[in-house]
């Protein structure tokens, strides 16, 4: 009985391990990408999917379509405009230049970018972004 028992437990904790190693990691490559009820573009679409959006598979996949998972939604999107891996988007804003006291705008970042014009009133940023692909 405890034989049998141990053999029992040993089997679940194997199914679910197995299970947990199946899901692999996917992200879109493309700028859109519809995920779609079914896997064929007459399919209604369920979401557009973004550059970079993660994914999750149990690589489940006909004639080219794999079935994923993105936050509550499933459906099925075209392979060939997905990555395996995790995406981790990084966004930041860096100095393009000044807008000055006196209404003037400088292109100096630094230090001194409006010194002859009243000081600076606000610095003039823009935004960018970094991509870290995860396995």
């Amino acid at each position: 009985m405890k034989k049998g028992l141990i053999i029992l437990i040993s089997l679940i904790l194997f199914s679910s391990v197995s299970n947990a190693q199946s899901t692999q990691n996917y992200y879109v490559s493309s700028n859109n990408l519809n995920l779609r009820i079914e896997p064929n573009t007459k399919a209604k679409i369920v979401i557009k999917l973004k550059k970079h959006d993660n994914l999750k598979s149990k690589n489940e996949s006909i004639e080219g379509w794999i079935k994923v998972r993105f936050k509550d939604f499933e459906g099925y999107v075209y392979s060939k405009y997905l990555k395996t891996g995790k995406a981790v988007v990084s966004s930041y804003s860096v100095r393009t230049g000044a807008k000055c006291r006196d209404g003037t705008s400088s292109s100096a970042t630094g230090r001194g970018a409006c010194s002859h014009h009243g000081g600076v009133s606000y610095w003039i940023t823009s935004k960018r972004s970094s991509v870290r692909i995860e396995n």
